[in-house]
Formats: structure tokens, sequence, C-alpha cells
């Protein structure tokens, strides 16, 4: 039996939006790590536990992975790296 060969043609339109797709997802990634690790610190330096401590870590990482995000994708598309 030959094995069926299915070919996917990108157009060449659409690689610098599949380009700016896959770097956001990257983005989101990092920036969500950041945000976790910035909120783990700072929950810890309160001394928070518990729900308290979760809720306070989970609304601080937020809010810091979004601003991260948003200033990131500003500066990368002011530079011409981003669509």
């Amino acid at each position: 039996m030959d094995s069926a060969r299915i070919a996917v043609r990108i157009p060449s339109a659409s690689l610098p939006a599949m380009k700016s797709i896959v770097a956001s997802v990257i983005l989101i990634i990092v920036c969500g790590g950041i945000g976790g690790v910035a909120a783990w610190g700072f929950v810890g330096w309160l001394g928070l536990g518990g729900p308290i401590g979760a809720l306070a870590a989970a609304a601080v990482g937020m809010v810091i992975a979004v601003g991260a995000f948003a200033g990131t994708t500003t500066l990368l598309r002011e530079a011409g790296w981003m669509k």
C-alpha cells in the first residue's frame, strides 16, 4: 500500500500572521511565569497563606502578567518585530 501524502500549502501572506501568533503564545507563557513568580514573592513577603494568599497571588500575578505582556508586545511592535 502506498501512503497518501497530504500537501499543506500556506499562503505567503499568512506567514507573518502565523509568526505573530507564535510570538504572542510564547510571550503569554513567559509573562505568565513572570507574574506568577512575582506574585509568589509578594505573597511570601507579606506572609500570607491559605485561601487569602492564593487569592492575593492570583490577583497580583494577573496584573503583573498583563502589564508585562502589554509592555512587551508594544515594544516589539514598535521595533517592527511583531505584526
